[in-house]
């Protein structure tokens, strides 16, 4: 139960962090915190495309993405994981 609760709390924290990130973006706040490594626009195309990933937002200042697990992980550790081939 405690499982549970402990996952449905991340699952709205994430919610929430992607929320925050689309209203920045709309508003043109995007901050030099969120700038995007270099080749992450098509690496996340392609990613998306292959269901490797599911979103992408900053996190503590650090760009992020999510994987199907749910789970956040650095951009750039994900973009080792899984090369362009």
């Amino acid at each position: 139960m405690q499982e549970r609760q402990e996952t449905l709390s991340l699952n709205l924290q994430q919610s929430r962090l992607a929320l925050v990130f689309v209203a920045a973006c709309k508003n043109g706040k995007k901050t030099e915190k969120m700038a995007v490594t270099t080749g992450f626009n098509e690496w996340y195309e392609w990613a998306y495309k292959q269901r490797l990933v599911l979103a992408s937002t900053a996190i503590n200042g650090e760009h992020r993405v999510m994987l199907p697990s749910q789970e956040w992980i650095p951009a750039t550790k994900a973009m080792q994981l899984y090369p362009i081939e």
